[in-house]
């Protein structure tokens, strides 16, 4: 929901509802915040009924909505896209470069321009005549910036650590900024400039631009003009000096068992004073995402002397770049080394990136926290240049809610080609899915099944796609059964599975009485991701049939975590039936989901898709919390909410 004030006639209705007060932090839990509607100029002319707000893990929100105060003209809740740009906007926008948007340009004959009718796309930089300039502060007189409603920014520009922010936009009937239009994005850039995410206006109205922008704030101390030639979109320089993409998005994953701060007194002693560091690196443990200890870390540990650690604490995901001192335990000393400052920013989805740089002396090493992970047993075989693991696995019993599988049950395996498909496989029954009854099907190595062809996407389209095929993703990544992992189906008609199938699902249904006939069973056993040879992610796709009804049942063992892009639930044609298991788009988060449920089985995931009635989520069980609305939600996806559907005031 949008923070500040939304114009009224917005978000397809007439009173657009915002929230009235700032989003709570994670850990706040549940709180109670205002609800304001606008009435022309007067933003919080309307009050209704406050609402829950509580903060997830995973970045969003959920709320518990009332019916608003009855005497408020059709009143809508308003949505906004909640988004992190995956590439840095001073770095990738579209130039905005017409004279007629200057703050001196009058227009004559009301031959007015009007940006209600543009299609605005992404993020914009202003200048004028080739030259940088910035969006007014302050309030413009109708008929300038070449349109009758001028727009300006109804405060100030943000600075470079405020990172990218949201702004109110104004225009002027029979005052200064009495009346606005919907808010923008702007950030502030190395290079004394803004971008700003324009969208459309509430009214026939254009954005203007200052003519000379020396008069206005400026991200730093310096106030050059810079002259840059028109072109129509902008790519960073090699020799730039800011990261032209967000570091949390492009970054080294560094691996290496050898770092764990429970690997000590090492028979071979390692050293980063010789790595030839280069950017941004994210620290894994098999797999498994952690970060530097922030407390002073035993010696001898890390495979070296004298471990580094970072002091004064890991940043929070406002903070953005922040320089972070290192220090190396030695003599029973935890500082002993001061080592060289790196820097360090928090992202989104729970984990850090480091900017790695060469260490004061040897030996040396960054360390990687090894609490609260779990670790296969291991002998570290480390070297000089490179670093060979000798691994003496320990084989874990597949989960308890597992069905059978692998060769003792008789499994047809898949080949193990990385972005491979079994082939067609025709089912001994056919299957309902959503209306839609299918006799074949297909099981992808990258963890999800098909109907129609097979799929060798390893990149997941997030749901709903509105697309032109059902997919049942399991766990939909970049997985590589070529070199770890078996994947593997088998179809039953009769004994002991489909006895259990029957179950199951009277279980988890306790008001149908059902029989299965047919059952298919699709494992993906310790199968690692791509260029993560030493992960290992097991989870299952069952789907069970009998008589008119259809069921799917996802089984989650141990899942590693990955930098890949993940997606676990189910999509139809045109997306009009759809879910995404809470969390499973962020792989940072997926090891959870064995710990995960919407029928109280910690790792399985059940739902009926014959197509009556319509899922829902029941009592989701999830770390001990069974109520907890983070997992237990109606999605709420009705495009007219958005921020940009409004009634024209031409």
């Amino acid at each position: 929901m949008p923070e500040s004030c939304f114009y009224y006639m917005s978000c397809g209705g007439y009173s657009a509802l915002y929230l009235g007060g700032s989003h709570p932090r994670l850990e706040d839990g549940v709180v109670t915040r205002e609800i304001y509607g606008s009435r022309y100029h007067q933003c919080s002319y309307y009050r209704s009924e406050p609402i829950q707000v509580k903060a997830c893990p995973g970045d969003y929100y959920v709320y518990k909505f009332t019916r608003p105060t009855l005497s408020i003209p059709l009143p809508v809740y308003c949505a906004v896209l909640l988004t992190t740009p995956s590439v840095d906007p001073c770095y990738n926008y579209t130039s905005l470069d017409e004279p007629w948007r200057a703050t001196d340009y009058f227009v004559y004959n009301n031959n007015y321009m009007c940006d209600y009718n543009v299609e605005w796309n992404g993020w914009y930089r202003m200048f004028y005549n080739g030259q940088n300039t910035q969006m007014p502060e302050s309030c413009v007189n109708n008929g300038m910036c070449g349109t009758y409603y001028p727009l300006s920014l109804n405060g100030t520009h943000p600075q470079l650590e405020d990172g990218v922010v949201t702004r109110q936009v104004c225009f002027s009937v029979g005052g200064c900024c009495d009346y606005r239009s919907h808010p923008i994005r702007v950030k502030a850039c190395p290079g004394n400039y803004y971008v700003y995410e324009f969208v459309k206006p509430i009214v026939c109205g254009a954005y203007c631009a200052v003519p000379e922008a020396s008069n206005q704030s400026t991200p730093s101390v310096s106030t050059t003009t810079e002259t840059i030639p028109h072109i129509e979109f902008i790519t960073p320089p090699i020799t730039t000096t800011a990261p032209p993409v967000d570091p949390c998005y492009n970054y080294t994953a560094l691996d290496d068992l050898w770092r764990r701060t429970n690997n000590q007194h090492s028979s071979q002693i390692m050293c980063d004073y010789w790595v030839s560091w280069n950017g941004w690196y994210r620290l894994y443990i098999q797999g498994q995402s952690v970060q530097m200890p922030d407390t002073c870390v035993d010696m001898l540990s890390c495979g070296t002397h004298a471990p580094l650690w970072l002091m004064r604490g890991h940043p929070t995901v406002e903070d953005g770049v922040v320089t972070r001192d290192v220090c190396g335990h030695w003599m029973n000393n935890c500082c002993y080394f001061q080592s060289n400052p790196i820097k360090v920013k928090a992202c989104p989805g729970g984990y850090y990136v480091y900017e790695f740089v060469r260490p004061s002396a040897c030996s040396l090493a960054y360390c990687a926290d090894a609490r609260n992970i779990n670790i296969t047993s291991t002998t570290v075989m480390p070297e000089t240049s490179t670093t060979t693991e000798t691994t003496a696995e320990t084989t874990l019993p597949a989960p308890e809610i597992f069905y059978p599988f692998g060769s003792a049950a008789g499994d047809t395996i898949n080949a193990a080609v990385d972005d491979g498909s079994s082939s067609v496989i025709q089912l001994l029954s056919p299957f309902l899915f959503f209306g839609r009854t299918y006799q074949q099907i297909y099981v992808n190595n990258n963890g999800h099944l098909t109907f129609n062809q097979p799929s060798s996407s390893y990149v997941p389209y997030s749901f709903p796609a509105r697309g032109s095929q059902d997919i049942i993703a399991g766990l939909w990544t970049n997985l590589d059964n070529s070199v770890r992992g078996v994947v593997s189906y088998h179809q039953y008609t009769s004994g002991n599975v489909l006895t259990r199938a029957t179950r199951d699902i009277n279980t988890h249904f306790p008001n149908l009485t059902f029989t299965a006939s047919w059952v298919f069973v699709a494992t993906w056993d310790k199968v690692s991701y791509f260029n993560l040879t030493n992960t290992e992610t097991s989870f299952q796709v069952v789907l069970i049939s009998g008589g008119n009804f259809s069921f799917l049942l996802m089984n989650y063992g141990d899942i590693a975590v990955t930098g890949h892009p993940v997606q676990a639930g189910y999509d139809t044609v045109n997306s009009t039936h759809y879910f995404v298991i809470p969390e499973s788009i962020n792989g940072s988060f997926i090891s959870n989901l064995r710990n995960s449920s919407n029928v109280n089985v910690l790792g399985r995931w059940v739902f009926r898709v014959d197509g009556e009635p319509r899922n829902s989520i029941l009592n989701i069980a999830y770390s001990n919390i069974s109520s907890d609305p983070c997992y237990n939600y109606e999605s709420l996806d009705r495009p007219w909410r958005a921020n940009n559907e409004s009634l024209s005031l031409h």
